[in-house]
């Protein structure tokens, strides 16, 4: 559908709970950084730098393209818990988005092979309720990209939601 906007200020709006980075798992939490404004303010940064960049080719090179639709979200986070029991939320599954810098050292679980490389197929780890998703080669050339990990997302999202492991 030529695709969506992801504004995580407009999600939490909605009724999503943002945190920081994930920083360390113990049991059944997850403890977190306490960077979230600071980490919100650097992709609403990233995305104004790179929005300029469009509008800029698309002046430069006279390319007929609809207008911005993109509307700024005034949303500031407040006091967060920087941690997270996942079994008193009623969390029973986590899907682990790499985004482009890689960072397993929070995951303790016998799921990496010898070179440190988590083993699955297409996403879905031997760990019931321990996914992957934005993995090189996951399971085609596009997984890792951002243009085309929506297929393979949508493929553990099914195996997900399924119950499958």
């Amino acid at each position: 559908d030529g695709g969506r906007t992801i504004d995580l200020r407009r999600l939490a709006l909605e009724g999503v709970r943002l945190h920081g980075r994930v920083l360390d798992a113990d049991g059944t939490r997850l403890h977190f950084a306490d960077d979230l404004a600071e980490s919100l303010d650097a992709i609403d940064k990233d995305c104004r730098e790179f929005t300029a960049e469009i509008d800029a080719y698309i002046a430069e090179n006279g390319v007929d393209a609809p207008e911005s639709d993109l509307e700024p979200v005034d949303w500031q986070p407040g006091p967060e818990p920087t941690s997270l029991d996942l079994r008193d939320a009623g969390i029973t599954s986590l899907i682990y988005g790499t985004g482009y810098r890689f960072d397993f050292r929070w995951i303790d679980f016998p799921l990496f092979d010898e070179r440190g490389y988590p083993r699955y197929e297409r996403g879905v780890t031997e760990v019931p309720g321990l996914y992957f998703v934005g993995l090189h080669w996951l399971h085609t050339f596009g997984s890792g990209l951002f243009y085309d990990v929506g297929r393979d997302a949508g493929f553990v999202v099914d195996r997900l939601c399924r119950g499958d492991r």
